[in-house]
């Protein structure tokens, strides 16, 4: 089971996720949501970089409840 161990904000909208396998990506949430709904609050860019690990590291998440599973992120994951 894939699981997420490290995520960074890097710039604008992208994480750099580190995964339980060693594998490292970027992900451009621009690129993949339209910050609509429950994804509206990310548009501001501090809210945004306040992302967390959740889940043991099965998925993660933002305060407000939105989150991504590690295996949705790591097929997007550029």
């Amino acid at each position: 089971m894939i699981k997420i161990n490290k995520i960074e904000p890097t710039s604008d909208y992208i994480l750099k996720l580190t995964f339980s396998d060693g594998f490292e990506k970027y992900l451009d949430f621009e690129k993949l949501i339209d910050f609509k709904g429950m994804a509206e609050p990310l548009k501001n860019i501090d809210y945004f970089r306040d992302v967390r690990i959740i889940n043991n590291g099965r998925s993660f998440g933002w305060e407000n409840e939105y989150d991504c599973c590690a295996d949705w992120a790591r097929f997007y994951a550029e």
